[in-house]
């Protein structure tokens, strides 16, 4: 079974964790069953707290975002500012 989205689905593991560098560009996100690319729009944006939206992936489109087996493996080409706090929030 191939899932398309995340809802209702548990993140076992996420890399990076807590601290990161600022020149981070690779991310994974492993859950508790097999996921595929949305046929809808779905996106993975990071916020500051209290703050916009500073990058944004639509995970329906984009080639940076791969699906492999219960991995979501995304690349962002975002300046992380030192001492910042980021916010990863997923689309339902």
């Amino acid at each position: 079974m191939l899932t398309t989205s995340v809802d209702n689905q548990v993140v076992i593991r996420k890399t990076p964790y807590d601290l990161m560098d600022r020149n981070n560009s690779y991310w994974v996100m492993k859950v508790n069953q097999m996921v595929a690319r949305p046929s809808f729009p779905a996106n993975i944006s990071f916020r500051t707290f209290n703050g916009p939206v500073v990058y944004n992936i639509d995970c329906s489109t984009s080639s940076n975002v791969l699906y492999i087996n219960d991995e979501i493996i995304f690349l962002t080409s975002y300046n992380w500012t030192i001492g910042v706090t980021y916010y990863v929030m997923l689309d339902e």
